[in-house]
């Protein structure tokens, strides 16, 4: 229980850092290409979670860290000796925190991960269960993947964590040109390639306990996804009638209320309009930097987390 309480610690720690470092982070992904800034900054937004399970881990695993944590010895008093008294060990060497073991703290530490985890596959269930509720109520498009619903309202999204499919309906279609049809089915052809939905929900749990003064992080990551797919787009459409698209698509969405959209989607018109929009007319997305960026975040990482681990043995030892 200590270790996970430490874990924890750990957690929200680095999570206010990283709230602390978000105007440097944006800055940072400025001049990216946004397909490379989204996955740099979802890295960034696991790292705390990471890093705090990496600790944890260590910490009760002697064979791990006695490379970070100094050798030190501790005074331990035994049972009784066999002359009467009490029998002092010296305990040296390679160790885990010493801490008093607490049986009922141990098993509500086991049940509450027990109920989040359970809570977690019922979401990737429920999520399954809705792509198919929607597969059985369309019909077929003649691309792969894609549906059109028995729908008035103009909407097209990405539906599901994992096998997603792309859903368009009837009154989009109707509405819309078969130019802007195709940039809109291309755009979410690009979050179903890039997985965006289980990318996104797994960033919400990795900063879940400071989620509401992380979300303008969040916001970005939204953000340089929808221009990711945005810039794919542009692999088959003009920049500008993919801009055109957005403009279109999200005058005649405005009526729809976010109320009636179901979890696990990316909508094409959702949000950042006037972002997207300005970006695909200027069209100055930079190209992509290479894997330098990431590697160096990493082994930012790697360095930050073997110095803690020292002082975090000694806190805990010291704490109890």
């Amino acid at each position: 229980m200590s270790y996970l309480l430490a874990g924890i610690t750990v957690w929200l720690l680095l999570l206010l850092a990283l709230r602390l470092a978000t105007p440097l982070i944006e800055r940072w992904l400025l001049p990216l290409h946004p397909a490379e800034a989204s996955l740099l900054l979802w890295v960034v937004l696991l790292l705390p979670f990471c890093s705090a399970l990496i600790i944890a881990l260590e910490l009760t695993s002697p064979g791990w860290s006695h490379w970070f944590v100094s050798e030190h010895c501790h005074n331990l008093i035994s049972s009784q000796a066999p002359g009467g008294g009490l029998e002092q060990l010296l305990l040296c060497g390679q160790h885990a925190p010493l801490v008093p073991h607490i049986p009922w703290l141990k098993s509500l530490a086991m049940l509450a991960a027990a109920l989040f985890s359970g809570a977690l596959m019922y979401r990737l269930w429920r999520s399954q269960q809705t792509v198919q509720s929607f597969i059985a109520l369309a019909d077929p498009h003649s691309l792969t993947n894609v549906y059109v619903l028995p729908s008035d309202e103009p909407v097209a999204f990405t539906l599901g964590y994992w096998r997603s499919r792309i859903f368009i309906s009837r009154g989009l279609i109707e509405r819309c040109s078969e130019h802007t049809i195709h940039a809109v089915v291309e755009h979410e052809r690009a979050h179903q390639l890039r997985h965006d939905n289980l990318r996104l929900f797994i960033a919400k749990l990795a900063v879940l306990p400071g989620g509401w003064f992380l979300q303008r992080l969040l916001n970005r990551l939204e953000l340089a996804n929808e221009q990711a797919c945005d810039c794919y787009a542009t692999r088959f459409v003009a920049p500008a009638d993919v801009a055109t698209s957005i403009v279109t698509v999200a005058r005649l969405h405005k009526r729809f209320f976010e109320s009636q959209m179901p979890e696990a989607a990316s909508y094409f018109c959702r949000s950042h309009i006037p972002e997207r929009v300005k970006a695909l007319l200027d069209y100055q997305y930079p190209e992509k930097a290479g894997w330098h960026r990431l590697l160096w975040l990493g082994a930012s990482a790697l360095v930050a987390i073997t110095l803690l681990l020292d002082p975090l043995h000694h806190w805990i030892e010291w704490w109890h």
